[in-house]
């Protein structure tokens, strides 16, 4: 799955997405008070109605022209900029605070694609479940785990069959002027041949959606991410990254949504030796990143239908 953002269910406010009734409002209070307060209830009670109507379910298509991941492009050949496109399918279903997420990720187009199934990057399957509580002062706080999934795999190049990374995380979210967030992650290598890819990852991320109209909006969120490994790897390469995303949102048939959006990204590449690993003593071969190598520029498009 590779989201930063926790296994929530996509919701937005107004007509943009599902109507979340937050108060509450008795039938009898409504006779005994004044029409404008009376007024104010009815409109509770039909989004009450509006919340009890919806099945949870979001199901969304995707495609990205490039696959981002924590600064990576995790479908790349040479550079970070290597336009190798991912297709993607998700379904999202919400019982009350608890979610549970189905990710399905492709590569595109590319002439290592073959390649990257074989290592363990391409035909990823993933599964997420989550839990979230809602605190006082607009906080809520999210805890959950990510399972990354390679089944198709080959065991030789990979160094093991099926592939399996697990990502729990805890996050803490603050609704206000702006929507901010400060998730940290656990990422493991299950199995001993992925035990370099071992690193606690701190990710905060702060954004804002303006409504332009009752089924158009206007989205911007800045994303950073800090990895510390926990495992013998020895590297300086990608532990620093930042992305800003911006995209619109239009609703349409109530129910239906699609995101044209554009992201850049940056992380910090240094000097690395062509295994990956940080060589500061120049005991092996190592290549010095130019300008924009650093640097990740790409675009995307969602469909999605929630209810």
């Amino acid at each position: 799955m590779r989201k930063e953002n926790g296994a929530n269910v996509r919701t937005t406010d107004g007509a943009l997405g599902r109507r979340m009734g937050w108060g509450t409002c008795l039938a009898a209070a409504c006779l005994i008070l004044s029409f404008p307060s009376a007024a104010v209830c009815q409109e509770e009670e039909a989004e009450e109605a509006e919340e009890e109507d919806s099945l949870g379910l979001e199901i969304e298509a995707a495609f990205s022209s490039i696959y981002y991941f924590r600064g990576d492009n995790l479908f790349k050949k040479d550079k970070l900029m290597d336009q190798n496109g991912l297709a993607s399918l998700s379904v999202t279903y919400a019982l009350g605070p608890f979610s549970i997420v189905y990710w399905g990720g492709f590569q595109t187009n590319g002439d290592n694609i073959s390649e990257n199934i074989d290592v363990g990057l391409g035909a990823e399957q993933d599964l997420a479940v989550s839990y979230s509580h809602e605190l006082p002062a607009d906080l809520a706080v999210e805890v959950g785990v990510l399972s990354y999934m390679y089944p198709f795999a080959d065991e030789e190049a990979a160094g093991t069959a099926f592939p399996v990374y697990l990502d729990p995380f805890v996050a803490l979210s603050w609704s206000g002027l702006v929507d901010a967030r400060m998730c940290a992650w656990w990422y493991l290598g299950v199995q001993d041949a992925l035990k370099d890819y071992r690193y606690i990852y701190l990710n905060p991320s702060i954004g804002k959606e303006f409504e332009l109209t009752p089924v158009l909006a206007l989205g911007a969120e800045l994303v950073g991410g800090y990895k510390i490994y926990t495992s013998d790897k020895d590297t300086k390469n990608n532990l620093l990254d930042v992305l800003l995303k911006i995209g619109v949102t239009y609703t349409f048939l109530e129910d239906f949504y699609v995101t044209p959006s554009v992201s850049v990204g940056w992380t910090d590449l240094g000097r690395v030796g062509l295994d990956g690993t940080w060589d500061p003593e120049g005991g092996v071969e190592v290549t010095n990143p130019g300008f924009g190598d650093e640097y990740i520029v790409f675009g995307g498009l969602a469909l999605g239908w929630a209810k």
